[in-house]
């Protein structure tokens, strides 16, 4: 293989996916013993197919190593997504088995596909079939980029899978936008005259309901657009208005998330989209059905107290001191 290569019958790129495959010590006797037809392979085909062929052979005759790669790489799966606090973007990243991957990239890669025709219409409806110099479509004439179309589908997946029959998301699901009163008017002013709206640090707050904070002009767009609420509070986190969505639902919900965006058990941070709201003054002992006396709680933490009742009071900077059972014993403050 040194002298083929030398004498520039082979690629590089070739001689170094066998020196990859080489540097495996379970393969590499096995890999000297077909050295004759990885050469041949090696003159005939390009590198990208002799390295797929390569690699698809070590791992067939790795297979009984100490553990096969792709249950690994399975036992490492893992999905994030990361919000950037100071612009808030969100990263997605994961790492999948062969299995999961391939199944994957195939949904995606069929939402790809209709995201470029729809692309590819709209610039035909623009421009014409035979573009705006008579020479025909191409890429340069459509609206989105390779990558943002790619972005797009994959938000596109997650919307049709928060719509599907027998989704784990709610049926009638709205996505809700948390503002302060002060900042959503800024917002209508800033559109209603064409200019950059100048928020109020101190009083500024545009989340959803886990606290994430949310761009206000592209929510403020998107509530246009979209199934997205809005839920308005005054200085003392009060909930005065409840836009309207096409599906409207759980506005005592909203109110409550208004005040925390996770469960209020002390030390458990599990966010409210997954929390049920529950009294914080028992119900069956006078506790009203009140923004005040609602607060979210996870599964985990309702069976914690269980037969006895949570009792909460509202501190003046947002916390929250939480009492439980007869005797209302203070656990802690949070």
């Amino acid at each position: 293989m040194t002298a083929a290569w030398q004498a520039g019958e082979v690629s590089t790129c070739a001689v170094r996916a066998l020196g990859r495959v080489d540097a495996n010590p379970r393969v590499a006797a096995a890999l000297c013993q077909r050295d004759e037809e990885f050469l041949a392979d090696a003159q005939t085909m390009d590198a990208k197919a002799f390295g797929r062929k390569v690699h698809r052979w070590a791992r067939l005759v790795d297979e009984d190593g100490s553990e096969p790669p792709n249950e690994r790489n399975h036992k490492k799966r893992d999905v994030r997504l990361v919000q950037n606090p100071f612009d808030l973007s969100w990263e997605l990243s994961g790492f999948f088995g062969a299995g999961q991957g391939a199944e994957l990239w195939e949904i995606l890669d069929r939402y790809i596909a209709a995201e470029f025709e729809a692309d590819w219409a709209d610039a035909k409806a623009r421009l014409g079939p035979d573009g705006l110099f008579g020479e025909g479509l191409c890429k340069e004439d459509l609206d989105r980029t390779d990558a943002q179309r790619r972005a797009d589908a994959l938000v596109q997946v997650f919307r049709d899978a928060a719509t599907a029959d027998g989704s784990a998301v709610p049926v009638g699901w709205v996505h809700n936008i948390h503002w302060s009163a002060q900042a959503y008017e800024e917002m209508l002013a800033a559109i209603d005259h064409d200019r950059p709206p100048r928020f109020d640090p101190d009083t500024f707050m545009c989340r959803n309901e886990d606290g994430h904070d949310v761009d206000p002009t592209e929510a403020a767009a998107n509530s246009l657009l979209h199934k997205v609420r809005r839920v308005i509070t005054n200085a003392a986190d009060v909930v005065i208005d409840l836009g309207r969505a096409r599906r409207f639902t759980g506005s005592a919900r909203l109110a409550a998330t208004a005040v925390h965006t996770h469960c209020i058990w002390p030390g458990c941070h599990a966010p409210a989209s997954r929390c049920e709201i529950d009294h914080l003054h028992e119900h069956g002992r006078g506790g009203a059905t009140t923004q005040t006396n609602a607060a979210p709680l996870c599964g985990l933490c309702r069976m914690r107290h269980k037969p006895h009742y949570a009792e909460s009071v509202i501190m003046p900077n947002g916390g929250a001191d939480v009492l439980v059972g007869a005797g209302s014993a203070v656990l802690c403050s949070a």
